[in-house]
């Protein structure tokens, strides 16, 4: 007897948390691949939370995880094109002028 239950799982939601793994990683060596696909990524989640809350299948975890390492790929996306060359600059300034 087969107790276990077997639940389909929303395919875009397992996509937007596996984009979000690859972007999360990709962003750090590619800041500009990693806010694509954070967008991409993102999409995908918001999708499948739309599909999901019509269907009975699951995967709602995956699409909230998967949303979430998305918005850490723009976030890091930020930190690397704007703030982080701001902090660079004002560390060699402050290096160069003792004062």
């Amino acid at each position: 007897m087969n107790t276990s239950q077997s639940t389909k799982r929303s395919g875009l939601a397992i996509a937007s948390f596996i984009i979000g793994v690859v972007g999360l990683l990709t962003c750090l060596v590619y800041p500009d691949l990693g806010l694509l696909f954070g967008i991409v990524g993102g999409a995908f989640g918001v999708a499948a939370l739309v599909v999901l809350k019509r269907t009975d299948s699951g995967g709602a975890g995956f699409a909230i995880a998967g949303l979430i390492l998305c918005l850490l790929c723009v976030a890091a996306y930020l930190f690397f094109i704007i703030w982080f060359p701001k902090i660079i600059n004002s560390l060699v300034y402050s290096l160069s002028n003792p004062n």
